[in-house]
């Protein structure tokens, strides 16, 4: 520990202005530089100096890496340190502190190698791969990618994990974790991916998924062959890095090693990081940032969703509009009419990248306007998460073209076989499935029935998608 209780930061922090003002101009530009963005370092991550371990001096050494100094100009700003905390600890202002000297001869010396991750332009490259792998939702034939995805969606999750994935493990993940187990399951296969682990050796399956990340990475990273934990976690922290961790808080979140992001220089602390949860977070908003979201807009007095959806015909890319309507039938004077009637007034749910919402919003905004996360003119657009999206869908019975059909016959739930209901009317009543037939759109409709405490019972046509299997012990 390199810190004295008896001072505050503050006084640290103004001694250690105090001794830069008494240098020469030329010496003093030099040293103030050094000590304001070593003290902009610590107010970023609540840090204070007089509370510093030589964990906070890599991690800052780390940072200056990131944001492309060059090696020379790093060194030189840790012997300014060095020499400004030796000053501190002569008036007892501090420990000794030695580890700013200790680091700069650890980056000088000729067997130092910089992690390529630490690099812009290879993580924007790095970035870009993983991006694709998500982005490639219609066509994902790429197995090793969505591991490689999953994995890093998950904190680095080892390999020898996700190999053994099987259909009772669905429920243990979230938000985008979740699509990709969800697309990747067949209702025939035992395990999740699809490996032939019935087949080969859990170190023919590891091979292969290597082998084939290693077409797409050894290149970027400039390195021949490397471990799919190695390549998660340096990706994972990587990310994390970027999203406002330090280079110690993403290493502690992790189990795996990170060797292409961190460099050698850097300890565990052993500290079990309480933010784990938060930079999780973030390093899913990074990753999935370029995929379509859910938006919701408001109509303007006047305005119907015909007009809307006129107008959003007309932009590259048109987003994706959902308007959900129910239909009700009504007699008057002998006549039958249809009326269509909206489930959420003047409420209309869009699909579409962020980025695009601005400019979209440029052209419609006297037709409507979009809901943010808050009442500022400048907060962020408030996205809706796929599940809720689904969630709603299916509670209502109308679905968006993005909602998945399954073909028939593939679905779980057969005759005689009890399932939960989804629907709004019927929401969390068990029924039991009486026949599986398709219906004129193609898409696969349950005749269920459903009876009461005081003998009767009804039956009803649910969608697919409205059923839930209920898990019963053998």
């Amino acid at each position: 520990m390199i810190g004295n209780k008896e001072h505050t930061s503050f006084d640290v922090m103004s001694f250690l202005q105090s001794r830069v003002a008494t240098l020469s101009a030329d010496t003093a530009f030099k040293y103030r530089k050094a000590l304001s963005e070593f003290n902009s370092f610590l107010s970023c991550h609540k840090l204070s100096v007089n509370n510093l371990s030589s964990a906070t001096i890599y991690d800052w050494v780390t940072e200056m890496f990131r944001q492309g100094l060059s090696t020379a100009t790093i060194a030189q700003r840790l012997n300014i340190l060095n020499s400004l905390f030796k000053q501190a600890a002569d008036k007892g202002f501090m420990c000794q502190c030695n580890a700013p000297r200790e680091i700069a001869r650890i980056i000088e010396s000729a067997d130092f190698k910089l992690p390529p991750l630490l690099r812009a332009s290879i993580f924007d490259k790095c970035l870009s791969t993983l991006r694709e792998f998500i982005n490639d939702d219609k066509e994902h034939n790429n197995i090793s990618g969505d591991i490689l995805v999953f994995s890093v969606l998950n904190r680095a999750l080892p390999l020898k994990d996700i190999i053994n994935l099987n259909k009772d493990d669905l429920t243990g993940f979230n938000g985008y974790s979740s699509h990709i187990l969800e697309r990747n399951t067949d209702p025939r296969r035992k395990y999740i991916f699809d490996l032939r682990q019935s087949y080969r050796t859990q170190k023919q399956i590891y091979s292969s998924v290597t082998d084939e990340l290693g077409r797409r990475f050894s290149t970027l990273l400039n390195h021949g062959s490397f471990s799919f934990e190695d390549l998660a976690g340096s990706l994972w922290g990587s990310i994390a890095i970027r999203c406002g961790a330090t280079a110690s808080e993403a290493l502690d979140c992790i189990s795996n090693p990170a060797p292409y992001t961190v460099p050698k220089f850097h300890k565990r602390t052993g500290n079990s990081s309480d933010n784990r949860a938060t930079w999780s977070k973030s390093v899913e908003a990074m990753l999935t940032y370029t995929l379509p979201k859910w938006y919701a807009m408001r109509l303007r007095r006047g305005v119907s969703f015909e007009e809307v959806k006129k107008e959003t015909l007309k932009l590259q890319p048109a987003p994706e509009l959902f308007y959900p309507v129910e239909t009700i039938r009504k007699h008057l004077r002998g006549k039958s009419t249809v009326i269509e009637r909206p489930f959420i007034t003047q409420t209309v749910f869009f699909k579409t990248n962020p980025e695009n919402i601005r400019p979209m919003f440029s052209r419609i905004g006297d037709k409507a306007w979009c809901i943010r996360t808050s009442g500022n003119f400048d907060a962020p657009y408030a996205a809706i998460p796929q599940a809720d999206m689904l969630r709603f869908q299916k509670a209502i019975g109308v679905f968006s073209a993005d909602s998945e059909i399954y073909p028939l016959g593939s679905l779980t739930p057969k005759p005689g076989e009890s399932v939960i209901l989804i629907q709004a009317d019927y929401s969390g009543r068990e029924a039991v499935i009486e026949d599986v037939f398709e219906n004129n759109c193609g898409t696969v409709m349950f005749r269920v029935k459903l009876t009461t405490d005081y003998g009767y019972e009804w039956r009803a046509k649910i969608d697919a998608r409205q059923v839930e299997l209920i898990s019963r012990a053998d």
